[in-house]
């Protein structure tokens, strides 16, 4: 059996599929204009940023989350977690790109303590927050989620002006999609990728790497192997 769905380089909002009910922290967390007045900082504290980090990278990512969510439908955890996670993950990046995972745990501890919120789920908030950049085997499941979703956001909406400058990163210019397949044995991700795509550029990068593992990572969780293709509109690519 083959299940598959596709995630699709759209409007940079976030996502409101009948979300208010099934995700009441996600819906007012998006609401809230402090949080986005700090994705707004984002992207101007660096300079030259090769990539964003602000509103356009944190609705893709939980665009992506919510998309594995629905195809794989964990217990461990709800919706409205994996949500609010994505999209509180890089609140840190404010402060710079260096150590911003951290910086993201220890402002979410604090903005969260607004919420009445049980325990584990907040603690499972920040620990997923301070966990997004990458997830081991033994991590839990939700942080294999985050960071999964994180690392798939690379199409050509998330590059900025100096990233496609840079070998390597101008190649997510010509990313164009991503969707995914589950069949009994493997998690397949199909990238799809514009004619001026170069593969192996892609694949030396050492960001790709760090997709790859993220992939290999999650398909693991649920006992399948990892498949990756690359595509364009006249064939796929070796």
């Amino acid at each position: 059996m083959i299940t598959s769905t596709a995630i699709k380089n759209n409007k940079h909002e976030a996502p409101k599929l009948r979300l208010q009910t099934a995700c009441p922290i996600y819906t007012r967390v998006t609401s809230d204009k402090k949080i986005k007045r700090i994705y707004k900082m984002v992207d101007f504290i660096e300079d030259d940023p090769w990539s964003t980090h602000g509103l356009k990278h944190i609705n893709s990512t939980v665009k992506i989350a919510k998309t594995l969510y629905e195809m794989f439908n964990p217990e461990e955890f709800s919706l409205d977690t994996i949500l609010t996670s994505c999209y509180l993950h890089d609140t840190g990046a404010v402060f710079g790109k260096p150590n911003h995972a951290t910086h993201s745990k220890i402002y979410v501890e604090k903005y969260l303590d607004e919420f009445n919120l049980n325990n584990e789920m907040k603690q499972t908030i920040v620990s997923t927050v301070a966990h997004h950049s990458s997830a081991s085997e033994n991590a839990p499941l939700i942080e294999k989620y985050m960071a999964l979703a994180d690392k798939l956001d690379i199409t050509k909406s998330r590059i900025l002006k100096a990233g496609k400058k840079i070998e390597g990163m101008r190649q997510v210019s010509n990313i164009l999609s991503l969707d995914f397949n589950k069949t009994d044995t493997l998690f397949i991700v199909n990238i799809r990728v514009s004619l001026r795509f170069n593969l192996t550029e892609w694949q030396s990068y050492y960001f790709t790497a760090k997709v790859n593992k993220a992939i290999e990572v999650f398909a693991h969780a649920y006992g399948l192997e990892p498949q990756i293709i690359y595509s364009n509109k006249q064939k796929q690519l070796h």
